[in-house]
């Protein structure tokens, strides 16, 4: 099991290309297998993912 922090460097890794073009593929299954690791983390949630945990004054989402 590699640590959160390698995990979200590799991904980020993927993402802007330093380690090849052409990475979509490898990209979604490396994302998809660190969220099998870490199931809470946001930087490895699926794309389509909302994040709900916003701050909120008197219930007022503004």
């Amino acid at each position: 099991m590699c640590e959160y922090q390698t995990c979200t460097e590799v991904l980020q890794a993927l993402r802007d290309g330093s380690l090849g073009s052409q990475q979509e593929k490898n990209l979604e299954s490396y994302r998809a297998s660190c969220h099998g690791i870490y199931p809470y983390a946001l930087a490895f949630m699926p794309p389509s993912y909302q994040d709900n945990s916003a701050v909120t004054t008197n219930g007022d989402l503004s």
